[in-house]
């Protein structure tokens, strides 16, 4: 029996060139290594990874729980950041999650810069507040001084009509 060989053709005078024809995926085993020692038998879902997906899914599912930890604890006892108290206590924290190495370095900066951003509008906010309260002493002080004067007024024509009426 003779077998029949035929060569493929990709039609008239069209030829596909290395870069433009596409390439076969590499089927790599999952890198992941069990608690045995034992290592996955799937292959990456992706050539950029070195898991398949279930471990990557695995993964991504474990990161994002050490995030949400991570988080509870820098907002544990802080309240809504409006005060210097709350920005000082949120410091503590991060403090604590950088030297456990729970978070960055570079999330540990920007945090503290924008901690910073907020104790200046904080005490932007209270010399705000202050100075409404000082003009509404100040207008509340005009009123009082009005009245009396007015009364003073009231007294003073009253006084000069009841010598007339004397």
């Amino acid at each position: 029996m003779e077998s029949n060989h035929y060569a493929k053709t990709t039609g008239v005078g069209v030829t596909l060139s290395p870069a433009i024809a596409p390439q076969p995926l590499a089927l790599s085993p999952c890198q992941h290594i069990g608690g045995k020692g034992g290592r996955c038998q799937m292959f990456i879902a992706d050539p950029n990874s070195t898991l398949c997906a279930h471990h990557v899914r695995k993964q991504m599912k474990t990161r994002r729980l050490q995030n949400e930890a991570a988080a509870n604890e820098l907002l544990d006892n802080v309240g809504d950041l409006t005060s210097a108290r709350c920005v000082n206590a949120f410091l503590g924290n991060l403090v604590k999650q950088l030297t456990h190495k729970r978070i960055t370095r570079r999330d540990a900066v920007a945090f503290a810069y924008i901690s910073q951003l907020l104790l200046n509008s904080v005490s932007a906010l209270d010399r705000e507040r202050e100075s409404e309260e000082d003009r509404d002493d100040d207008e509340t002080s005009s009123r009082l001084l009005s009245m009396f004067h007015k009364r003073d007024n009231e007294d003073n024509h009253a006084t000069s009509d009841g010598r007339a009426c004397r």
